[in-house]
């Protein structure tokens, strides 16, 4: 299977080269939906220094750029 390859949300970092998006949990990177500025779904893709971070926060969700203050 080739997927193309989606790079992390906030830094850009490219995922590793995977046969599955399964195997990208493994590999720590997590998926999320987020809204863009016109309410639609979005797929995001973090890795998982970023993904730590974000999830230390407890921030939500948002499309990049966008502030969490809401």
């Amino acid at each position: 299977m080739n997927r193309s390859r989606q790079p992390c949300v906030r830094c850009e970092s490219e995922p590793p080269k995977t046969d599955t998006s399964y195997t990208l949990i493994e590999h720590g990177w997590r998926l999320t939906v987020a809204s863009d500025t016109e309410d639609r779904k979005k797929v995001e893709l973090w890795c998982p220094s970023c993904w730590a971070a974000h999830h230390e926060t407890g921030a939500q969700a948002l499309p990049t750029g966008q502030a969490s203050h809401r």
